[in-house]
């Protein structure tokens, strides 16, 4: 047998099932990692665009955006509701009660981001001036205005992120992709338009933001709507609440949603710290994590790509097979990321010359994305994609419990103490999240191994 045949076996051997067949599998993935890497290449180079402002706006743009996640993971996780719902009931060949899931979760998540904006509108100066008062007064100022224009965005973009979590859950990730891609190209077009043409500098940033969130917002309902009439979702249907379909998507959705709550709280107290260190060091985290998130665009995609394998699998009786499947893609993600870092480990001089910096903040920036890149195949893809498969098959409190305790006894408390008492600075901050990977990775394992994952009803047969 030829080598291409025999790993083409191997490869549908160990990454497909008779759910799922591998085919089908890589059919669902290219298009998100064309995404995910995409929207991580569009936000570098937005945030290029940010630092052409000076330091003082990439700091404030990296600064909001630690609160920006905060907030935004509140629909997120009602979109992840959605998401695994979804993706259940198409392995259960029910389409009808799949659109009615993505009604529902439109109207739950809409109406928290018009909550969440106005308090948020409300008393900007306050969230701002409590939690970052210790920065300069210039990175204080811009940090509003971005903040403002972010709550803005928040309704139609809690309709957009649900919308590509249905999306996804239903295998259409070629229409997410192209959504998703929509979104970044229109927010990277208005930012060159506001920001280095009219000069608008974060102002500029913000407009843009607000923009492309509305357009797209607009656009993924339309898609639903129209393109989609295997799920019959109707106009009408948006006035009607079904209390037994939210008591399903909030099942899964509210304990992520604490978790998130407390894990970009824990992440926010840690930019509080960040900020401590100086306009230096809150430059540093911003452009590395903006790298990072290139970096880890392959994994990202198969961690999109877990739920609704797994969710699949679970909708269609196979807990065995879900079980397989998520051990093999966490494998194959660890594999694919030994190869990217060592790609990527000379390459990263030029990727931080588009930022600007200084060449203090650029040797604080390459210490912090040679941990990760060090670490993201030994760890990040157990502490990562596990948990994704364990909500997929309905198991998310205990998921969210470990998240939580992680977060708060690892990377916050090690994080600050390795920064601050023990001056490492900016790079012990990166390092204790490293070894929150390590942590949860080693929970999560031993949660494999047993099947109390897997035994969650969360659809009616």
């Amino acid at each position: 047998m030829p080598t291409e045949s025999r790993l083409q076996a191997a490869l549908s051997r160990h990454l497909g099932s008779e759910v799922i067949p591998f085919e089908r599998i890589l059919q669902l993935f290219w298009p998100i990692l064309f995404d995910t890497t995409m929207v991580a290449v569009m936000s570098m180079l937005s945030s290029s665009m940010v630092s052409s402002s000076g330091e003082a706006a990439v700091a404030a743009v990296n600064m909001v955006e630690t609160v920006n996640l905060f907030v935004t993971n509140f629909y997120v996780a009602i979109a992840t509701g959605s998401t695994v719902v979804v993706a259940q009931y198409i392995g259960h060949k029910n389409h009808a009660a799949a659109g009615q899931a993505i009604v529902q979760a439109v109207l739950s998540a809409a109406a928290l981001a018009i909550f969440v904006a106005a308090c948020l509108i409300g008393f900007s100066q306050q969230v701002i001036g409590l939690l970052f008062g210790g920065a300069e007064p210039l990175v204080l100022g811009y940090g509003r205005t971005y903040l403002i224009c972010c709550a803005l965005s928040y309704p139609l973009y809690s309709v957009f992120q649900v919308s590509l979590g249905a999306l996804r859950g239903s295998g259409d990730t070629k229409a997410s992709m192209m959504l998703s891609v929509m979104l970044n190209a229109v927010f990277l077009a208005g930012n060159f338009l506001l920001i280095n043409i009219c000069k608008l500098g974060v102002l500029g940033s913000g407009i843009s933001l607000i923009f492309c969130r509305a357009l797209l917002g607009v656009l993924s309902l339309g898609y639903l709507l129209k393109r989609r009439p295997d799920l019959q979702i109707k106009l009408k249907a948006f006035f009607r609440l079904d209390m037994a379909m939210q008591k399903r998507i909030l099942y899964i959705g509210l304990p992520t949603a604490l978790e998130q709550v407390f894990f970009h709280g824990g992440k926010i107290i840690t930019q509080t710290f960040i900020v401590a260190l100086g306009t230096v060091s809150m430059t540093a985290n911003a452009v590395a994590n903006s790298i990072f998130n290139l970096t880890i665009s392959p994994g990202n995609a198969i961690n999109v790509l877990v739920v609704t394998v797994v969710g699949y699998c679970i909708g269609a009786g196979r807990p065995d097979e879900a079980k397989r499947l998520l051990v093999s893609l966490s494998i194959a993600t660890s594999v694919i990321h030994v190869l990217l870092g060592l790609l990527l480990l000379p390459l990263l001089p030029v990727l931080i010359i588009p930022y600007h910096v200084s060449p203090e903040t650029g040797v604080h920036i390459m210490n912090c994305l040679k941990i990760v890149l060090l670490m993201i195949p030994l760890s990040w893809p157990y502490a990562s994609l596990f948990p994704s498969g364990f909500r997929a098959a309905g198991d998310a409190r205990f998921t969210s419990l470990t998240a939580l305790v992680t977060m708060w006894v690892v990377r916050v408390t090690l994080g600050y103490l390795l920064a601050i008492n023990f001056n490492l600075g900016i790079e012990g901050v990166w390092l204790a999240m490293c070894i929150e990977w390590v942590v949860k990775s080693l929970v999560f394992l031993w949660r494999l191994r047993g099947d109390r994952w897997c035994r969650h009803k969360l659809i009616e047969n």
